[in-house]
């Protein structure tokens, strides 16, 4: 399964070099161009196949839920995005396992253009296993998001996410191999306050098993209503499916949570969910902050 981790990999960063090119020509020898391609926030706008639109300046964070953003932060801002994560598993005939993720933390960072994002995420570990604590760092992950369109009518909003997971932790929780992926995310708003958002991801992973590589879709989809200017609430489903792995099955999982605007720069969240694979009980609970600075 190699050559097809390598085939994601190519192609999740073929379209970087594609958009590295098109920047060149257009913008080589016309500092209008260049300045019409930072200014941005889509690249449906700057190819001219949308206007500009109105531009919600409203603090956007990818936590707590699973599917990523739609948009991007904007050139010049920066946004921390952290919390913890407690995670128990257990299964017929299997141990029980604590988890502990303490920080889980995502930074993101709008560079070049408004419509460009570079991203950086890695989280710490502790785990407890019949009565055996492991503790470290969980791989890096590195990716950038491209704001692709903007909602117009039943086009949705809609981003591009190309990734890689490098071997970067501790060698109980490390993949011990760089692993590429890619997302695509959408969403629509519509009435005063409903979002429905949605994400197609495929990731190459290791197989627990024997260690082979092996490629995984996700799917994911969420509901979130705002309640006044402050506070929203939202309830998640997700799920994996894996092709041609030799232990890894589909699972499927729902979360709901709340989300409090403190301050414009500050928010707050909290979530609970559970798998839905039977036989097996999996819970988790987290809660975190989104700090952002223009």
């Amino acid at each position: 399964m190699s050559s097809s981790r390598d085939r994601l990999l190519t192609r999740s960063f073929e379209c970087l070099i594609a958009i590295g090119l098109i920047i060149l020509v257009n913008g080589a020898d016309n500092a209008l161009a260049q300045e019409r391609l930072r200014d941005s926030r889509t690249l449906a706008h700057w190819l001219g196949y949308q206007e500009a639109g109105f531009e919600d300046d409203s603090l956007n964070s990818e936590r707590p839920t699973f599917t990523p953003n739609s948009t991007s932060l904007g050139s010049g801002v920066f946004q921390v995005e952290t919390g913890y994560l407690f995670t128990r598993q257990a299964g017929t005939g299997v141990p029980m396992v604590d988890s502990h993720q303490l920080p889980e933390t995502q930074l993101r960072w709008g560079i070049f253009a408004d419509w460009l994002e570079f991203r950086i995420s890695q989280a710490f570990l502790s785990q407890e296993e019949q009565n055996t604590r492991f503790n470290g760092a969980s791989d890096t992950q590195i990716g950038l998001l491209m704001a692709l369109t903007k909602q117009r009518g039943y086009v949705p909003e809609c981003a591009w996410i190309p990734y890689v997971t490098v071997p970067s932790g501790s060698r109980w929780a490390s993949d011990g191999q760089t692993l590429g992926g890619a997302a695509l995310s959408y969403s629509w708003g519509f009435g005063e306050s409903w979002t429905l958002g949605a994400s197609t991801q495929m990731n190459s992973e290791i197989d627990n098993l024997d260690s082979s590589t092996y490629l995984s879709t996700y799917q994911s989809c969420y509901l979130k209503r705002g309640i006044g200017d402050k506070t929203s609430v939202y309830g998640e489903w997700y799920a994996s499916f894996p092709y041609k792995s030799t232990s890894a099955i589909s699972e499927h999982f729902v979360n709901t949570g709340v989300l409090v605007l403190f301050r414009e720069n500050l928010q707050w969240d909290a979530r609970v969910g559970m798998g839905l694979v039977e036989g097996e009980s999996n819970v988790f609970a987290g809660t975190g902050i989104t700090i952002r600075f223009h």
